[in-house]
């Protein structure tokens, strides 16, 4: 298995094309989530394709949310309160290494 990124509660297997399978450490369910992709030029567009052929196909609407920060720093010493609440923990795309697609 090659390893992306491993965070307290997931470890991210990175399939080399820019997308990443999410392996959770602990039993919860995901409903909502379409895909796991590297937050560089390669994942951002294969995000972008799917979040197309999705609106597309099924009509959801899509939103991304970024993970796991790169620099070993909190989620609250990269977010602000207000983003927090919003977006369930995203940071900022700068400071991400995990992009997740979620459906509304």
């Amino acid at each position: 298995m090659n390893i992306y990124h491993e965070s307290r509660n997931a470890v991210y297997q990175d399939h080399g094309d820019g997308s990443l399978t999410q392996l959770l450490k602990r039993k919860c369910s995901i409903v909502s989530t379409i895909g796991f992709f590297r937050n560089d030029s390669e994942g951002q567009k294969l995000a972008k394709e799917l979040t197309k052929f999705v609106k597309e196909q099924f009509g959801w609407s899509v939103y991304r949310l970024y993970r796991c920060p790169t620099d070993g720093r909190t989620y609250d010493a990269t977010t602000k309160k207000s983003q927090r609440s919003s977006r369930r923990g995203s940071i900022k795309k700068q400071d991400a290494k995990v992009l997740v697609l979620l459906k509304n």
